[in-house]
């Protein structure tokens, strides 16, 4: 017993240190470290599933039996392969791209699996890439259509349900389908199972669309409706619900509101098409009067404002006068008409007989913008109205009016385009007019007859239906005949003073539209053809039980009906007519409704339809179908001879079964019916013919159908590459309670089985039969019989190695050898799941899902039970999200073959699917698209109506010179309708160069102007805008001088603008100066030498070079100055509040350097190298070598010829030197003689001695191209260029032949030569050729130790010439400036100057004095301007003298008076004189009375500001004008302590204590606190927070909380929020999330030392908030750990505190030697204990 213990001791713990070992993160074990059947293996790379070698697939995926999982997703599920070896897999089964084949679509390789139904039985395309599959035979559509009938499958005769026409047509061979009647002809739908429309006769779904694509609303308003175009605005095709709404459309013009207003320019849309449309806006400034008031005292084109600015700018300032007031100009010359006033034209004419003018506003004697009269035919001044016979002027025509015509006040019913009783719909007729002579006017309108033209008008009286006939304002009735009547109205104007002086208006016409109801009786409108309605045999029973035999039908055809118009009836003089489309009567289609059906003859039934308006009824004849096989075949031999009319041609029974391979027609039954639909065949079991075994090739599988008895064989063919696979190897496989992912099978096939799901059952597994049949067969020899074999569940598992995936509801199979199972191959397979109860232990899966894409609903799966799927609980539809669209690219959609397929694919004739090119009825349609993700169809786009025309241009309005004309709207006479919407077109006014500005007066700086005003010089001549008074303009200061005045020192302002001058003097604020000091330079304020400045002003510091030395830098003595520039010799500061030194340092100059060039011309010897870096000053000896028998012959330095002794030179460095010398023979006496003709090579050019010395050697310099021949239109040129010295041809080049069609083209690039420069065309023209324009150019500015060089360079070109030119050493003069100082460049001062240098002198006035002009004392020199402080010169050849010239300025002194005080100036010097300018005046006011206290100081005269004007002793600086103030008084306040109390007083900024006598104390701006929910939100209602001061409490802000909605989401963000206790996160609906306490911690603001001490805080580690501000850290104390961070429980947080203790991180192995070392020596403790035990319990035992 003890034994054991000890050994279960032992183990145990061994188990601990296993444990332990374990835990370590770096010595993890595998789960398979305790498999003892397992070798070697490694993980699989899809699964991580560690495996052995022979559980490894060759792909290194898991084997199926190592791991199913795995393998099903890396293997195809049919015949194992792995995926990896196959070009593509599908990713929803796992098949190969061999296997996919019958499972998939064809076409996109969309997975099947489970719905085979769904695919084509011929070319395997699925519902995704085909328009449908045929219920009936399984067929897509493109396999069942042989185009002989687009809308049924050519196989079976079924409806595909998307066709395109369902009418007999003899042209098309289209079969009439009675079954589906008839089809949308936009859609293509079937209408046999949904309503049409009865107007349009498409589907309500179409008709809906089109309305709805139309405008309307709701969609209910057919486009070919009768009423549709009632609803239909003409000028943008937009929809309008009610025309009697107001608000909707215009009765004026016509249109919808949204046009009508469009076509306004008015704010509150006026009507363009208004009477009074012109008159409603401001003629100044174009608003409308709803924007502006309208000036209601005479001018009835301007808005107040405007009215007041005319005024205005005509020079009156009273706001009672309007700018039109008759009596207006009488005031300007009455009140405004001073001496000197500009004349500024009136807005009327005066006139005589001669002339007319426009007068001054101001005065009678002036006359503007004089002409001579324009007179028209009749006699009427174009310009000013003036008539030569006649004193009436017209300034305004009645215009057109049109209308809708009235109707009768007894007429029971309102019609349908909403007319009104004629009494209630007046329209008015205006004019405008005014007599030359000022006398009053007379009217009188007329109506004319324009039937009638030459009838007499007819004077209107006065009554019932003319009102205002003797007015201006005509108001009429519209009569209920208006339609049927053509009348224009105008008006008789005469003048009161002169019966005979009369004048006649234009005529203005009055149309209407007709009135009409649809209700009415319509007249049916029969076609022109003369067609007729199809005839029918009926029978009918009539009320007596007698059956009727008869036929119905054959009525005329009609397309509609027409409706007459409401005029008013009885009236003899107008005829009836009916309602017109333009010119056209409008056709109305028929409104049918049900009146009576009968039976027809053979079956069927024809029904009766009227139409509710005109009558007109037509028969429609229908019947249903009753397909079958057996039908009466009378006639024919058998059932497979009877004959069908297909498409034009004849075709049998049995031509259809073998054409289509796998149908049989049925046809119905009904008599006389010849329809007929294709039905697959039902084929029973297949058997095999003729043993594959024996027969080879022969050998094959037959199948027959049960109705046609049609049989279909399957041949092994050993040439079809195993097409057929009906071999000895093969074998079918049939799932009895269930289904198998593959049908035909090999041996090693791996396939799925899925048994039937059964609630409370699951399979256990399979069992399995397997039947090979011969069709022919042996009994003798016993070959052919059948082989039958049969497995039980047990058997199959091991045979078939069945397996699931760990659910029942899916198994994998393997089948086996044939000769495994003792069978021979091409028999069929039949499994069969054996089932027992489940416990639902295995876990759950996830059926019927299905995701959510695009705006289709997915389906989350219902969680079912893994073996037997009873759902445990159902799923939840997806919803998809709102607004939800195709998320797929869209893919246009093409007719593929037929009108009723449809595919991706534009290389079958390209013609888009459903597309309408439109017409005047239909908007264009682009065709529909097909989404890539879900598969559907989309809508495109659709477009504009496409009008046929031809086009007609109506409702043209010609623009006046004060109205808007139209440009008229583009009409299609097909429809009627507008095919283009016109705009409005500007009035002559608005049209730039139609008018002229007159009478325009430029502005001064003190003088007033006048902007002008617009003329009309079109045609009236008016004034049509006046301009204004423009104020005087103010100075145009420059940016001043520094100048003194007496002793002022300021700045001289000078105005800029032109005919002015005007100057201004602003003195200097007095300022403290401080000490400025500069060793080894100068200091300049604004160019003047300083020693002092203030504050703020920019001071600039030159240095002054020794010779020998040059600038360094400059050192900041004091002061504390920043230098702009502290390298630089000039440079700039802000001068301090305080004293400033500098200093400039310097350095050694560097030397200058010369180079040495030697050169021998001619050769025959050698001469010194030359050299470079030679210090200046420095001496070179030159050393000649002449070869033998040679001697020196010339040397020239710099050119100048230079005697040698002794073939040595010396030469001093005083600029770069050539040296260059030429040998001669020794002895001889040859001179040599060069001669002037140039020898040439290649390269150079020389002149040659005829020794064969060369002299002038030098390359060759290219010349310009020069022509040798000049091109011509047919024939090339020649050209050339030559050394423009030794004249070598160096280049030829042919030019061009120009061509009939040649451009110079010149470049930008100048050519020259020594003369001229131009431009050069490729074929050598040349342009713009011109003489040099030559201009000096410095190479080597001269110093005064040295010449330099310089040259001639042409502006343009840049030619040179006189290159070289040495330009003399420069020398400098004497400057002497009395009163001023001399500067040069950037302010350095000078006392001597070169010739040439500019040089600026700059007065220094004296104290008390200010600078007059300068006198040149000699010199000879011009000053740029001799009265400016500041001036110029260019320095001369000779000293100069120069002196500025001071004067003291006049003192001038002014008066001040205080009033009840007195006033002082300096240390309270009483003042008793007069003061002078920019003088500090300090006032005192007298003591107060007794009860009186001082209020302030109040400025009498003077325009002064007092420093303090509520001080009883203040401070103001005089000004140049006498000065008045007095002091003012007021009751002193009774003795008044503070009392503030305790509640807040705020406004919106701050709170504050308050005392009763209204005084504050304890002001502070609020602190706005955190939102403060006062009601929480709910899913259904919202809620309510704010913010509110943490101090006062005042409502900062209110804002709501939303209501959370069922699907509101919390979204708390990453912001933490607070307060002293705890932290949050925190939604925007104020929901709190997270919320926690603080965790604080102390953090160190300022460490404490020995020294001092130091700060913390303690801040929360998670949100941050803040506590315990400010808290001292005690000192540190000596030799103490410096690392402390204070005292006592202060020392709560340091850093670097060892953790090492503590335990190691996950995948941390740094500590492992110790948790090792641990592990043994808790494993010898726990073995010494174990036998100390032992020992203890043995000695106890003993």
């Amino acid at each position: 017993m003890t034994k054991t213990k000890t050994r279960s001791r032992i183990v145990s713990i061994l188990l601990v240190l296993i444990m332990l070992l374990s835990l370590m993160p770096s010595l993890e074990l595998h789960a398979h470290a305790f498999w003892d059947d397992y070798d070697t293996g490694g993980d699989c790379p899809n699964c991580d599933h560690y495996h052995w070698a022979e559980n490894c697939c060759d792909c290194q995926f898991c084997t199926i039996d190592c791991n199913y999982d795995c393998w099903v997703e890396t293997h195809c599920n049919d015949c194992g392969l792995c995926l990896g070896d196959t070009p593509y897999w599908c990713e929803e089964c796992f098949k190969c791209a061999d296997c996919m084949e019958d499972t998939h679509c064809s076409t996109c390789a969309k997975c099947y699996i489970g719905e085979d139904d769904q695919l084509c039985g011929e070319c395997h395309k699925g519902p995704c890439c085909s328009i449908t599959i045929c219920d009936s035979c399984g067929f897509c559509d493109d396999c069942a259509n042989d185009d002989s009938d687009p809308m049924h499958c050519s196989l079976c005769n079924a409806c595909f349900g998307s066709v395109d026409e369902c009418v007999d047509d003899d042209d098309t061979g289209v079969i009439h389908c009675v079954d589906c009647h008839a089809s949308c002809e936009q859609c293509e739908e079937c209408l046999l199972n949904q309503e049409s429309c009865e107007d349009c006769g498409l589907c309500l779904e179409c008709c809906r669309d089109n309305s709805d694509a139309g405008g309307c609303p709701d969609g209910e308003t057919c486009v070919e409706s009768a009423e549709w175009e009632e609803h239909i605005c003409p000028g943008c095709d937009g929809w309008v619900t009610d025309k009697e709404d107001e608000d909707e459309f215009c009765e004026t013009c016509e249109l919808c509101k949204e046009c009508c207003e469009g076509n306004s320019d008015c704010s509150e849309g006026m009507c363009a098409m208004d009477t009074d449309y012109a008159d409603h806006f401001c003629e100044d400034c174009g608003l409308c009067f709803h924007d502006s008031d309208p000036c209601e005292d005479g001018c009835n084109q301007r808005c107040k404002d405007c009215c007041l600015n005319a005024v205005k700018a005509m020079g009156c300032d009273h706001d009672d006068w309007c700018f039109s007031d008759s009596d207006f100009e009488d005031h300007l010359k009455a009140e405004h008409s001073g001496a000197g006033h500009t004349h500024i034209a009136s807005s009327s004419w005066s006139a005589d007989k001669t002339q007319h003018w426009h007068p001054c506003r101001y005065c009678d004697g002036k006359k503007l913008n004089a002409a001579n009269h324009e007179y028209d035919a009749k006699g009427v001044c174009k310009v000013c109205g003036y008539i030569s016979g006649s004193s009436i002027v017209i300034t305004r025509q009645p215009k057109g009016v049109k209308c809708k015509t009235s109707i009768y006040d007894d007429y029971n019913e309102e019609p349908e385009n909403g007319l009104l009783f004629y009494e209630n719909h007046p329209v008015t007729f205006s004019v405008s007019a005014r007599s030359l002579k000022g006398d009053e006017l007379t009217y009188q309108w007329y109506r004319k007859d324009n039937e009638h033209p030459t009838a007499a008008p007819y004077k209107l009286p006065e009554g019932r239906f003319y009102m205002g006939v003797t007015t201006s304002t005509l108001k009429m009735s519209v009569s209920t005949q208006a339609c049927q009547e053509d009348y224009s109205y105008y008006c008789v104007i005469g003048r009161k003073g002169d019966a005979s002086d009369t004048m006649k208006t234009a005529e203005a016409k009055l149309t209407a539209t007709h009135a009409f109801s649809y209700q009415q009786a319509g007249e049916p409108v029969y076609t022109d053809d003369g067609k007729r309605t199809p005839e029918y045999k009926v029978t009918w029973v009539d009320k007596d039980g007698v059956t009727h035999n008869t036929s119905v039908g054959s009525v005329r055809k009609s397309d509609g009906h027409k409706l007459a118009c409401l005029f008013e009836a009885g009236a003899e003089e107008y005829e009836a007519h009916y309602m017109t489309t333009g010119s056209k009567e409008r056709i109305f289609p028929h409104t049918f409704k049900l009146e009576k059906s009968y039976d027809a003859v053979g079956g069927g039934r024809v029904d009766m339809l009227v139409c509710t308006v005109c009558d007109y009824f037509v028969f429609v004849k229908s019947h249903v179908h009753d397909y079958g096989w057996n039908w009466d075949c009378t006639g024919f031999g058998s059932i497979y001879e009877y004959t069908f009319n297909i498409g034009g041609s004849t075709k049998t029974v049995e031509q259809l079964i073998l054409e289509s391979g796998y149908a049989h027609p049925e046809k119905c039954k009904v008599p006389g019916c010849e329809e007929f639909i294709m039905v697959p065949h039902s084929w029973g079991r297949w058997n095999v013919v003729l043993c594959p075994d024996t027969a080879g090739a022969e050998g094959g599988m037959e199948a027959e159908c049960s109705v046609c008895e049609y049989t279909k064989t399957k041949i092994d063919k050993d040439d079809d590459g195993g097409a057929d696979h009906w071999t000895k190897d093969t074998a079918l496989v049939t799932v009895k309670n269930g289904r198998a992912t593959r049908m035909i099978v090999e041996p090693g096939d791996k396939i799925r089985l899925y048994p039937e799901e059964r609630n409370g059952q699951k399979a256990i597994g399979w069992k399995v039969e397997y039947l090979r049949e011969y069709n022919e067969y042996d009994l003798i020899s016993g070959t052919g019989l059948p082989v039958h074999k049969k497995w039980n569940a047990n058997e199959a598992k091991t045979l078939f190695k069945l397996v699931t995936n760990g659910s029942a509801l899916e198994w994998g199979c393997t089948i086996p050898a044939f000769s495994t199972m003792g069978a021979p191959g091409g028999g069929q397979f039949f499994f069969e799941p054996v089932y027992a109860g489940c416990d639902h232990s295995g876990g759950t899966t996830v059926l019927n899902a299905k995701a959510q894409v695009c705006d289709r609903k997915g389906y989350t799966g219902d969680t079912a039970c893994a073996d037997c799927g009873q759902v445990i609980s159902a799923g939840s539809d997806i919803y998809p999200p709102a607004n939800a669209g195709h998320t797929g690219p869209l893919q246009p959609l093409y007719y593929y073959g037929t009108t009723n397929s449809a595919t991706t694919d534009a290389s079958h004739g390209g013609k888009r699917y459903n597309a309408n090119l439109g017409d005047c009825r239909h908007r264009a349609y682009e065709g529909d698209y097909r989404c890539t993700a879900c598969g559907g169809t989309v809508k495109g786009e659709t477009g504009d109506f496409k009008h046929s025309g031809p086009f007609e241009l109506r409702d043209v309005r010609a623009a006046t010179c004060t109205e808007k004309g139209y440009s008229g709207n583009q009409y299609c006479t097909a429809c009627d309708r507008i095919s283009k919407k016109g705009s409005a077109t500007p009035s002559l006014h608005e049209i730039a160069g139609n008018y002229k500005l007159v009478n325009e007066v430029k502005p001064g700086c003190t003088t007033t102007g006048y902007s002008g005003d617009y003329q009309c010089t079109r045609g009236c001549g008016q004034i049509f805008r006046y301009g204004h008074v423009i104020d005087k303009l103010s100075h145009d200061w420059d940016g001043g001088k520094p100048a003194k005045q007496g002793k002022s020192d300021g700045i001289l302002y000078t105005c800029q603008r032109t005919g002015c001058g005007e100057r201004k003097f602003v003195k200097n604020p007095a300022a403290t100066e401080y000490a400025v000091t500069v060793t080894g330079g100068t200091a300049s304020a604004s160019g003047n030498a300083i020693t002092s400045a203030a504050a703020g002003v920019e001071i600039t510091v030159t240095a002054i070079i020794p010779d020998g030395k040059v600038f360094d830098k400059w050192v900041v003595k004091s002061g504390g100055v920043t230098l702009a520039d502290a390298a630089s010799a000039v440079t700039t500061f802000t001068m301090p509040a305080n004293d400033v030194a500098l200093a400039a340092s310097y350095k050694d100059a560097p030397v200058a350097t010369y180079s040495l060039t030697t050169q021998v011309n001619g050769g025959h010897g050698t001469i010194s190298a030359s050299k470079t870096g030679l210090a200046a000053g420095s001496t070179e000896t030159i050393i000649f070598t002449p070869d033998a028998g040679y001697e020196i012959d010339t040397v020239t330095v710099n050119g100048a010829a230079t005697p040698v002794l002794a073939n040595v030179l010396d030469v001093t460095m005083d600029a770069d030197k050539t040296v260059i010398v030429t040998y001669k023979a020794t002895g001889s006496t040859h001179t040599h003689s060069y001669g002037t003709d140039w020898k040439y090579d290649d390269t150079n050019h020389w002149h040659e001695c005829e020794c064969g010395d060369k002299a002038d050697i030098a390359a060759h310099s290219a010349s310009e191209w020069i022509v040798d021949t000049a091109a011509t239109e047919t024939a090339d040129g020649a050209k050339h260029k030559e050394c423009t010295v030794c004249k070598k041809v160096l280049e030829t080049a042919p030019i061009p032949a120009t061509g009939s069609t040649h451009t110079h083209s010149y470049g930008t690039e100048w050519k020259y030569d020594g003369t001229n420069h131009w431009h050069e065309c490729e074929c050598d023209d040349k342009a713009d050729t011109a003489a040099h324009s030559f201009q000096w150019v410095i190479d080597k500015a001269a110093t005064k130790e040295a010449t330099g060089i310089k040259h001639e360079e042409c502006t343009v070109c840049g030619a040179k010439r006189s290159e070289n030119t040495e330009i003399p050493a420069l020398r400098d003069y004497a400057v002497t400036v009395t009163g001023g100082t001399a500067t040069v460049a950037a302010g350095t001062p000078i006392t001597r100057a070169m010739e040439g240098v500019e040089v600026t002198v700059t007065a220094q006035a004296p104290d008390g004095k200010y600078f007059v002009k300068w006198v040149v004392k000699a010199g000879g020199i011009t000053l740029a301007n001799e009265t400016s402080a500041t001036t110029t010169f260019t320095m001369p050849a000779n000293d100069v003298t120069i002196e500025a010239e001071f004067a003291e300025p006049p003192v001038e002194a002014y008066t001040l008076t205080v009033i009840k005080g007195t006033a002082s100036i300096a240390a309270g010097t009483p003042i008793t004189d007069k003061i002078e300018q920019n003088t500090v005046v300090t006032v005192t006011a007298d003591a107060p009375e007794a009860g009186k206290v001082f209020d302030k100081w109040v400025v009498l005269e003077g325009n002064v500001t007092l420093a303090d004007a509520t001080k009883a002793t203040t401070t103001f600086t005089m000004p140049g004008n006498d000065v008045k103030i007095e002091a003012t008084y007021k009751d002193a306040p009774p003795s008044h302590t503070h009392s503030y109390g305790t509640d807040w007083k705020y406004d919106d900024t701050n709170h504050w204590h308050e005392c009763e006598c209204g005084d504050k104390a304890d002001i502070a701006a609020h602190s706005a606190s955190e939102w403060i929910v006062d009601t929480a939100a709910t899913e259904t209602a919202d809620g309510a927070k704010h913010k509110e001061c943490t101090v006062c409490k005042k409502v900062l802000e209110t804002a709501p909380i939303p209501a959370t909605g069922s699907t509101h989401t919390h979204s708390y963000g990453t912001e933490w929020k607070y307060d002293g206790t705890n932290h949050w996160h925190e939604c925007e609906c104020d929901d709190k999330a997270d919320t926690a306490a603080h965790s604080f911690q102390w953090v160190i603001d300022k460490a404490a030392t020995k020294e001092a001490t130091g700060i913390k805080h303690e801040e929360c580690t998670v949100c941050g908030a803040k506590r315990s501000e400010n808290t001292v850290i005690d000192k540190l104390p000596d030799g103490g750990n410096t690392g402390n961070t204070g005292s006592g429980d202060n020392n709560t947080d340091q850093p670097g505190k060892d953790d090492s203790t503590k335990p190691p991180q996950t995948g941390d192995s740094r500590n492992l030697i110790g948790w090792l070392a641990a592990l043994f020596v808790c494993g010898g403790v726990l073995t010494v204990l174990g036998l100390n035990s032992k020992k203890r319990k043995e000695s106890e035992a003993e």
